[in-house]
């Protein structure tokens, strides 16, 4: 599950790269829009809609990427472990933010496995306590 798809590049990387269920969800119906564009055009089928983590079912989604600011990755933390039944990929945040969306992450669950960084910016690939 792409959160916050915005053009829809990570879900459909996720298809591409072979996904069995590759989704994308946004808030905003106009970038939804944008993104089924997108994917139409480059010929991969869209699985997107438009609405929050609270749509999602509990368990649903083996992996979750978010490539969105670290205020909102702190606030959706919860939703993250609810929807993601293995691992949560998180990314678009500085490092200076770095504290915050790991400590958020771990008070939901959630253990860091991988870290990366570039140009001062940072992704994590977290997992669930149970799946370390």
């Amino acid at each position: 599950l792409d959160v916050g798809t915005g053009s829809g590049i990570l879900a459909e990387a996720a298809s591409l790269l072979g996904a069995d269920k590759a989704v994308g969800c946004d808030i905003d119906g106009d970038v939804v829009e944008i993104a089924h564009r997108n994917l139409m055009s480059d010929g991969v089928a869209p699985r997107l809609f438009t609405g929050s983590l609270r749509s999602v079912k509990c368990g649903s989604f083996d992996l979750l990427v978010a490539n969105i600011n670290a205020e909102t990755h702190a606030m959706l933390a919860g939703e993250y472990a609810r929807v993601a039944r293995r691992a949560v990929i998180v990314s678009g945040y500085e490092l200076r933010d770095e504290v915050r969306v790991t400590s958020a992450m771990a008070a939901k669950g959630l253990g860091v496995s991988q870290r990366e960084e570039m140009e001062g910016w940072v992704c994590l690939c977290l997992c669930r306590d149970d799946h370390f």
